[in-house]
């Protein structure tokens, strides 16, 4: 493949076959193993990579998440050491001008290099080794590959699991390992063979798993662990890459990431009194994947225990632990919304202090993740996020939870974000589509209407499809976005009708469950609608944005065909999933008929493939 990528015009028809390909078979991704070793073959695949992720945005598939496949096996070649009475093998890895190092040392020597550790795969090889020892593994002489013993691969040097897991039944075998962690084992028989087999996934050192959605066409990159590549792959001819591509090289069917629907809780909702107070028993887990709970709340005036934990707090946390008995699969998330987050992110030994509370306090709650509100841009700059969330996911892998999330949310409408950044640091960033819906009279309007479109940057009044594949467009994933759909309304007063070009006024005492604030839940709001005569009606055409007016009352909120529609919205985006901001503002006592009903819409609609959703794609 090299070959053809040196040269620009066979480079650009290698490029043109590989996207036909991939959209006829459907495929996902494409993995180009860098084999090279020269400056200039290390150039021409740089050039290659370029030029593939460019034609693929420009072909309507964003490939924005790249991520290096490190295979992570030296060459183990049987050898009798100074005072061993069997051959072992060597076990570390020689990189550049760093020698014997171990497969740990051997990941972070890419990450000190700027390679990123949430861009890293690390790649295990299910295939042994085959030697033949009788008289020449002596003085460390090298001995021959056998190419006989295993069927599936006779004619190689190889032999996959499946077939020497029922060899070493055969007879007797002394089994051992070629270093002192536990990660090259090998089997010995007698004086005739020696076979050096991987028997486990490493699981303390994968850096991370990666899944991708079936819109974006990703671009993976596969590395040997060595500075001479070529050489260290090949023996006799045969490619051991090119052994593993048989079994590798199988389409996706898109169901690598299943779909996301996050339900949010909030503390407060569990401390109620009366008919609004939530239980957390009664979380509907069937339609959640995720539950992010917002208990984890950083102490404002201690430096020494940053997350108290009094013991409704552990009471609540434990009683969501209890939900995963019914449902192993549901992830369990703590939000953090403190602006205090930008003050201890800024400087190094706060944010040190910061990430291991955070680390002690999940590991005693267990928790899956965490859910950061971008408050950068508001309360103080950036710089200071990227640097924690980096530190973060770093110390995540290190502690053993690689799977552990580390999520961002954030309006849809901020303003100089580096989107790409951003989206390349967090697993998911969970982005709130909804701004302020404050009504006044547009031309030839008979009643108040508010904005229901955004503006980003220099992009005006674009709707909330187009808002999210701006998104897109500046190098956020599609499959690393999550909507978030707030269910509460915004309820105004109108002064004297707004005859006089008045500003609305924000009503704060509307709704007996959030008194003080200019908003009201769903679940309160849909009882309010009960109350007299109300004007329903829409500031959009998409039927995105539902209001309701009773004399000098107006109020922007959501209803379930809004809902739907941003869930189809979603869905026909392709991105990763949908987010019901919270399950306690919702329906959650059937008071206006259905349980859930918002949250059911959402979910319903983000998971369906009904005729609807795909007419309207």
């Amino acid at each position: 493949m090299l070959e053809v990528a040196v040269e620009k015009n066979s480079r650009a028809t290698l490029i043109k076959n590989m996207l036909r390909y991939m959209e006829w078979l459907q495929l996902d991704g494409i993995e180009v193993f860098l084999g090279g070793g020269s400056r200039e073959s290390d150039e021409a695949a740089f050039t290659l990579l370029q030029e593939l992720k460019s034609s693929f945005i420009a072909a309507g598939h964003p490939t924005l998440v790249d991520y290096v496949h490190v295979l992570s096996r030296p060459r183990r070649w049987p050898k009798y050491h100074d005072n061993s009475s069997i051959p072992v093998a060597k076990a570390t890895f020689d990189i550049d001008d760093h020698t014997n190092i171990t497969l740990q040392r051997a990941l972070q020597y890419w990450i000190d290099n700027n390679c990123p550790a949430n861009k890293i795969v690390l790649a295990v090889i299910f295939v042994a080794r085959i030697f033949k020892l009788a008289n020449v593994a002596k003085k460390w002489e090298q001995p021959p590959e056998l190419t006989t013993m295993c069927s599936l691969s006779k004619g190689t040097g190889f032999c996959p699991y499946v077939e020497p897991c029922q060899k070493f039944k055969e007879g007797e075998w002394t089994v051992g390992y070629d270093d002192t962690e536990g990660l090259a084992p090998h089997a010995f028989q007698s004086d005739r063979d020696s076979i050096s087999v991987v028997t486990q996934a490493c699981s303390s050192t994968v850096v991370r798993s990666v899944g991708w959605d079936s819109n974006n066409f990703t671009v993976e990159t596969m590395f040997s662990n060595r500075s001479n590549r070529s050489n260290s792959l090949h023996s006799g001819g045969v490619s051991l890459l090119s052994l593993l591509m048989l079994l590798l090289l199988n389409p996706s069917n898109g169901s690598v990431n299943a779909e996301r629907v996050v339900c949010g809780l909030q503390s407060s909702s569990t401390e109620r009194r009366g008919e609004y107070r939530f239980e957390i028993a009664d979380i509907p887990t069937s339609l959640c994947s995720h539950i992010v709970y917002d208990r984890m709340e950083i102490d404002m005036f201690s430096s020494a225990q940053l997350f108290d934990t009094p013991d409704t707090e552990e009471s609540d946390w434990k009683k969501l632990s209890e939900l995963k008995r019914t449902k192993p699969e549901l992830k369990l998330l703590a939000n953090i919304g403190s602006p205090r987050i930008i003050e201890l992110a800024t400087e190094k030994n706060s944010r040190e202090t910061l990430i291991e509370d955070m680390l002690q306090y999940m590991e005693r709650f267990q928790i899956d993740g965490i859910e950061l509100y971008w408050s950068g841009g508001v309360f103080g700059p950036d710089e200071p996020l990227f640097l924690l969330i980096e530190e973060l996911k770093s110390r995540f892998i290190a502690a053993g939870h690689p799977t552990w999330e580390v999520n961002a949310m954030i309006e849809i409408e901020r303003q100089t974000i580096d989107h790409a950044r951003l989206c390349g640091l967090v697993d998911y960033v969970h982005i709130l589509g909804l701004g302020q819906r404050k009504p006044t009279y547009r031309d030839n309007s008979s009643t108040p209407v508010a904005k229901a479109t955004f503006d980003i940057n220099d992009h005006t009044n674009v709707s909330l499809e187009h808002a999210l594949q701006y998104w897109i467009d500046n190098n956020c994933p599609a499959n690393k976005i999550v909507l978030v759909v707030l269910l509460l309304g915004q309820p105004f007063t109108i002064v004297n009708g707004m005859e006089n070009e008045e500003e609305p006024q924000e009503l704060t005492t509307f709704c007996a469950f959030s008194k003080g604030l200019p908003v009201c839940p769903y679940v309160e709001l849909c009882q309010k609608f009960k109350e007299g005569e109300w004007t329903v009606g829409y500031d959009d055409t998409e039927g995105l944005a539902p209001h309701a007016l009773q004399n000098d009352m107006w109020v922007a909120y959501e209803n379930e065909a809004s809902v739907e529609r941003k869930g189809e919205i979603a869905k026909r985006k392709k991105i990763a999933g949908v987010y019901a901001f919270t399950l306690d503002m919702d329906d959650f006592q059937s008071n206006c008929g259905t349980l859930y009903p918002l949250t059911k819409a959402l979910s319903r609609s983000f998971k369906s493939t009904s005729a609807k959703a795909e007419a309207t794609s």
